[in-house]
């Protein structure tokens, strides 16, 4: 798997992110409150709001979090009717010694007029830490790996300031972006990312490229239909995604 961003490509996705990301966190909001669940940002869009108040200016795309159980057709029904398109979805495969395949959804990848905004699914660890897992390319004995980030879980959401309005995080953002960038991410450092720090808390799984026993990565593009969409829901898809366009 590739991920191939041309210097243009990064440079647009930037301003997008400075554009549209108020617009995005509101749309979201929006949703959630609409749905009857929570979200928080995470990584980037945690270190922009907590450090700067606003977004890294380097930064490209919107990182946040939500509970993976939290995450059905009905969300994903809301999502659209906000101005959220689902792109791909990325499942972490386990594999026993028997061969037995566990599939479960770890992100998705969403468009919002132009920006990606990706959520990453927590999963509980315990009754106060919550595991996200993050896909890297070879950076670990030159194979695929996945992050497993062991992170906080507040006992109620911690609103963060964004240009003046303030957004939800998981638990306490310090501590949380600690464990993921080291004790000195309030230094700003061009580039920083999560998954290559060396101070972050995190426990490495190599992906296998092949069936074995360990973990595997499934990427699934949603550019063409889904089959599980029901007649109503494809036509309410067509025509939003028809008003997009004529508006575009």
């Amino acid at each position: 798997m590739e991920w191939i961003y041309t210097k243009k490509t990064v440079k647009r996705n930037r301003k997008l992110l400075q554009d549209k990301g108020i617009c995005a966190l509101d749309a979201m909001s929006a949703a959630c409150k609409e749905a009857g669940v929570s979200f928080g940002m995470e990584f980037g869009t945690l270190l922009g709001a907590y450090r700067n108040q606003g977004f890294i200016p380097y930064d490209d795309d919107m990182d946040l979090t939500m509970w993976a159980e939290d995450c059905s057709r009905d969300f994903e029904n809301v999502l659209l009717k906000y101005g959220f398109y689902k792109k791909r979805a990325f499942y972490l495969v386990t594999v026993d010694s028997n061969g037995k395949r566990t599939r479960k959804l770890t992100e998705i990848a969403l468009d919002y007029d132009g920006l990606q905004v990706d959520i990453f699914f927590s999963f509980r660890k315990t009754e106060i830490t919550r595991s996200i897992f993050v896909y890297c390319p070879p950076v670990v004995n030159e194979k695929m790996t996945a992050r497993e980030f062991v992170l906080p879980i507040g006992l109620s959401p911690r609103l963060v300031t964004v240009r003046n309005k303030q957004y939800p995080a998981f638990a306490d953002p310090h501590k949380t972006l600690s464990l993921i960038y080291g004790e000195d991410f309030m230094i700003p450092r061009k580039n920083a990312s999560a998954t290559k720090s060396i101070q972050s808390n995190v426990i490495i799984h190599d992906m296998f490229v092949a069936y074995g026993e360990g973990f595997m990565l499934e990427s699934v593009s949603y550019t063409h239909l889904r089959a599980h969409e029901t007649d109503s829901y494809l036509v309410c898809r067509l025509l939003l995604e028809k008003k997009k366009n004529e508006t575009s």
